[in-house]
């Protein structure tokens, strides 16, 4: 979900901005999603893992010595590779001799051929060391958000592929994560589980969303009505506007609870609302109604409610 989440504000701001280094690194972002995180059939995996051989960030840094091994002693310095390295562990804070390559200029639009060649000689080199665990997971939820991300950035960067791959993803989401016609929350080893979440279905109809918006197909925006039909029939609390984060049909709680602040991941009760508004149905404006004092009170972390507003 973190490269789903970036993909779209720099697709976005490289456009507004006409800035050629945003919309690289939007395009940088897609093909590493398409290229280390994809499934064959389509679907998106969750992660990769942090540690490798034991150790957080082993497969990414780099030591002075092994890199300058590689490539040239300019594109070290350029890079901030140093000999005493240029980061910290974050539970001692004790500095350590490795370095996370980054550069300290301004963006560039793009790299000229010597440093894109040295740029992947260091991927080649790192891709031979041992891989961070993957996890293999399929979440629908974020699924929905990347397969979103993809569509919006295939049509604002005029990349075919990323609309290509974000079909692909909605064809496993729609078939292999609803089975016998029921949304499920995760695929893993061949095996789909555990009915969707608020979060599944409102993700998942938004990137929907994004996706007959990038190709005109009306097939997207049926499969999202009628995804967002279903979210009302099992999340919304008719009493007082808004939606459950658990349908009747999971475990029963003491009580069943509403996010509306955005967190790491965008409230789905924010994702929920965008999606009704784009659809123009009537839920939105009860919804915002409902909560308009929270959004008046709390803007910063009602960000998302706050976009489905307006």
């Amino acid at each position: 979900y973190d490269q789903a989440l970036l993909v779209r504000p720099y697709a976005e701001a490289g456009n507004l901005l006409d800035h050629e280094g945003f919309r690289r690194v939007a395009r940088e972002t897609c093909e590493w999603v398409l290229r280390d995180l994809r499934h064959p059939e389509g679907g998106f995996f969750s992660a990769l893992d942090a540690d490798s051989e034991g150790e957080e960030g082993k497969f990414y840094v780099w030591e002075r010595t092994e890199a300058e091994a590689l490539v040239e002693a300019e594109f070290c310095d350029r890079w901030q590779i140093r000999v005493e390295g240029n980061w910290h562990d974050e539970a001692t804070r004790k500095p350590l001799s490795t370095n996370i390559p980054h550069l300290a200029e301004p963006l560039p639009d793009s790299f000229d051929e010597a440093t894109q060649a040295a740029r992947e000689t260091l991927r080649a080199t790192r891709d031979a060391r041992p891989w961070p665990l993957r996890d293999e997971k399929i979440l629908t939820a974020w699924n929905g958000l990347m397969l979103g991300a993809l569509a919006y950035a295939g049509k604002a960067l005029n990349e075919p592929r990323y609309i290509d791959a974000a079909i692909n993803a909605a064809t496993f989401c729609l078939t292999t994560l609803r089975p016998n016609g029921r949304l499920l929350h995760r695929w893993a080893e061949d095996d789909a589980d555990i009915d969707a979440f608020l979060d599944d279905f409102a993700y998942f109809a938004d990137g929907l969303l994004d996706l007959y918006e990038a190709t005109d197909d009306d097939r997207w925006e049926r499969e999202a009505h009628a995804l967002t039909s279903e979210l009302l029939a099992r999340f919304w609390d008719p009493e007082e506007a808004g939606f459950f984060v658990t349908s009747e049909s999971h475990e029963t709680l003491l009580t069943r609870t509403k996010e509306l602040f955005d967190g790491a991941l965008p409230s789905p009760n924010g994702v929920a609302t965008r999606v009704l508004a784009r659809l123009e149905l009537p839920h939105a404006q009860a919804l915002l109604s409902n909560y308009a004092a929270l959004l008046t009170r709390a803007p910063q972390g009602t960000a998302t409610l706050i976009g489905a507003a307006l």
